[in-house]
């Protein structure tokens, strides 16, 4: 548990600096590191759930991860209107690419399961950093108030899961 408070720690400080900051694309790399580890730990559940995607992993785990994080790093520099959205809708073709890969790999019927993962890993990673940029920017301008309350009712959420499991859990 030591290890998990200093960790929250240094995560919390290095997320409210970037926010405190006001700086753009500070905040867009950090968003976009976020969502590399956050794929990367995605794909290796799978994994574990699902030993048949093992052989798939290191696909996903390259073009998958860096081209969700790139998707995240481009819209979040659109939306603080520093990139045209033209390199952002581009960069969301790039996302096609595993679908159409794995369409036509030579592998049988997990095909349409590792689409599905691929899909899932979009709607739980991408999607939700992505939105993280409509609450933090409005016309084009950080508001970083909202963003961290957000994270702010996460954290607190977290805890309060954490330590209820703890006292009444298993």
């Amino acid at each position: 548990m030591g290890q998990r408070i200093i960790w929250g720690i240094v995560y919390g400080v290095v997320l409210i600096g970037t926010l405190l900051s006001g700086n753009a694309i500070a905040l867009a790399i950090l968003l976009s590191a976020i969502t590399v580890l956050c794929l990367n730990e995605f794909f290796v559940m799978m994994t574990q759930a699902l030993p048949s995607f093992q052989n798939r992993l290191s696909f996903y785990q390259s073009w998958g991860v860096y081209g969700g994080a790139l998707v995240v790093l481009l819209g979040s520099l659109t939306f603080a209107g520093l990139v045209f959205p033209m390199f952002f809708y581009a960069a969301c073709m790039l996302l096609y690419l595993p679908f159409l890969a794995e369409l036509f790999a030579k592998e049988g019927d997990r095909n349409f399961l590792n689409i599905g993962i691929w899909g899932a890993s979009l709607l739980y990673v991408v999607l939700p950093m992505l939105a993280a940029n409509v609450i933090a920017y409005h016309n084009g301008h950080l508001q970083w108030q909202g963003l961290l309350g957000l994270f702010i009712l996460i954290w607190t959420n977290d805890s309060m899961q954490y330590f209820t499991g703890k006292a009444i859990g298993k």
